[in-house]
């Protein structure tokens, strides 16, 4: 895709230009689906982490807040978790 970003722009009203990006999109959704799926399990090990989980989608679904601030907020609940329970 990179190797076509220069070409891509004049071209992208063209049918055969316009299927195949559409096919590259759902690629990329269904592999980020799959990965985000394998981490998961990985991710969820407690409830403190579960509850931070509903948050974090219902602050970014609901209220639309930028993901870097979802990152900041889950990195500063895990330092909170960790020195509250250590």
């Amino acid at each position: 895709m990179a190797a076509l970003g220069p070409w891509l722009p004049r071209r992208r009203q063209w049918a055969p230009v316009q299927a195949f990006l559409k096919g590259v999109n759902v690629a990329l959704v269904g592999r980020i689906l799959v990965g985000s799926a394998s981490l998961l399990g990985a991710a969820i090990v407690d409830v403190p982490t579960a509850l931070l989980l509903v948050l974090a989608l219902a602050a970014l679904l609901r209220l639309r807040v930028d993901t870097v601030w979802l990152v900041l907020g889950g990195a500063l609940a895990g330092r909170l978790h960790y020195l509250l329970l250590r």
